[in-house]
């Protein structure tokens, strides 16, 4: 079965059967913070939930995995699995029919980093603590 692409700078729909996708970094980023929308009824509301949700929605992926793994401590190794993870799920999300976007893949990088440096200053604050016999207050 050969699939058909569409590939646009507008942000209009693609014809049906054909997939949509954007490999050109901070393309769909700077749109959304920096193009008007007339078709949209409050546009940059739309836009700023689109990239908020995709920076929060990888959050929790930094601290779960330092959890899961001692792998993890390393900022490294998270962020080889963020990117692992994103990616992943652009490619599937492509191949069923979805838009695909770089741009979704470095907010949710991005989301993955903030929760892990939140979950490294906590991790080193509570060992700094217990070092020194007292418990972190919380």
């Amino acid at each position: 079965m050969a699939s058909r692409i569409w590939c646009s700078s507008s942000r209009a729909s693609p014809p049906l059967g054909y997939h949509s996708y954007n490999i050109v970094p901070f393309h769909t980023i700077s749109a959304y913070l920096f193009t008007q929308n007339d078709l949209v009824n409050d546009w940059s509301s739309v836009a700023f939930l689109n990239l908020l949700a995709n920076v929060a929605l990888f959050a929790p992926l930094g601290p779960l995995s330092a959890a899961v793994s001692k792998r993890f401590h390393r900022f490294r190794n998270v962020v080889l699995l963020a990117v692992s993870a994103s990616l992943s799920i652009e490619v599937v999300q492509f191949f069923i029919g979805r838009s695909a976007d770089i741009d979704d893949v470095i907010l949710n990088v991005i989301g993955v980093c903030i929760g892990w440096t939140a979950w490294s200053v906590f991790h080193r604050i509570r060992s700094a603590a217990m070092r020194i016999g007292t418990k972190p207050s919380t």
